[in-house]
C-alpha cells in the first residue's frame, strides 16, 4: 500500500514538473518565431549615399543594403517573415525636391506600420572625427523598455565579435524612425567608415555576413 502511495506521489510530482516546464518555456523559440514580422531598414539610398569611406570611398548606402540583405536571409532561414524597406539603390522620398529627407524617413516608418512590424531594425554605418574610433553601436528610443532590451541583446552579441575593438553599451538616440514606431525598434551602426580598419573589413562579404548574423542572434536572444 505504501509502495503504491509513493508511486502515485512521484507520478504527480513528475506531471507537475512537466506542466511547469511547459509554462516557463521562452515565448519565442523555434516554430513560434515564425509568426513574427521583422522590418529591416537599409539606411539612405538614391541621391543620399550616407557616409563615404575615408580610405576607399565606400558608400554607406551600399553597405547598409548588403548587410540588410544578409540579415534578411538569416531570418528567412529561421522561418521569420523579414521585409526590407528598400531592395536597391534608391531612396523612398519620391521626387527629388525640398524636404526629400523628411519624406524618406516618413516612408520607412509607413512601410513598417503597414507590414505590422513586430521588430524594426535600421542598418547604418557611423563616422567620427578620428579614424581611431571603431566598432558597432546600437541605439534605441529613451524610455522604451522593449527597445532597450532589444538593443542591449544585439549589442551584447556584437561585442563578442573578434573584430569589435571593445565592448560598447547600447545608447539612447533621438531619431525619427525610432520615435515614430510602436514596436521595439533599434538603429544598428555597424561600424565607422571614417576608420580605415572598419571600412576595409566591410569590403569583405564574409565580414558583412558575420555582422548580420550577430544582429540576428541578438534578436533571437531578445525573443528568448
Amino acid at each position: 500500500m505504501i509502495k503504491k502511495f509513493w508511486c502515485i506521489t512521484l507520478s504527480l510530482i513528475l506531471l507537475l514538473l512537466i506542466i511547469c516546464i511547459g509554462f516557463t518555456r521562452p515565448a519565442f523559440k523555434g516554430a513560434s518565431a515564425s509568426g513574427l514580422t521583422v522590418v529591416i531598414d537599409p539606411g539612405h539610398g538614391g541621391i543620399d549615399p550616407g557616409v563615404t569611406g575615408s580610405a576607399y570611398g565606400t558608400r554607406e548606402a551600399d553597405l547598409n543594403l548588403a548587410i540588410s540583405k544578409a540579415l534578411r536571409d538569416c531570418f528567412y532561414g529561421d522561418g521569420v517573415k523579414a521585409l526590407l524597406t528598400r531592395t536597391g539603390d534608391y531612396g523612398l522620398y519620391g521626387t527629388v525636391s525640398r524636404g526629400f529627407k523628411a519624406r524618406d524617413l516618413k516612408k520607412r516608418v509607413e512601410i513598417a506600420k503597414k507590414a505590422g512590424a513586430d521588430i524594426f531594425i535600421s542598418v547604418h554605418m557611423n563616422e567620427y572625427s578620428s579614424d581611431k574610433r571603431r566598432g558597432a553601436q546600437v541605439f534605441y528610443r529613451a524610455g522604451d523598455d522593449a527597445s532597450r532590451a532589444l538593443a542591449k541583446a544585439i549589442q551584447s552579441i556584437l561585442n563578442g565579435l573578434e573584430t569589435q575593438p571593445k565592448s560598447f553599451s547600447a545608447l539612447t538616440g533621438d531619431y525619427y524612425v525610432l520615435n515614430n514606431l510602436d514596436c521595439p525598434a533599434v538603429i544598428v551602426e555597424c561600424g565607422f567608415l571614417s576608420s580605415r580598419v572598419d571600412e576595409g573589413l566591410f569590403l569583405e562579404d564574409a565580414h558583412r555576413k558575420r555582422v548580420a548574423e550577430a544582429v540576428f542572434n541578438g534578436v533571437m536572444e531578445y525573443l528568448s
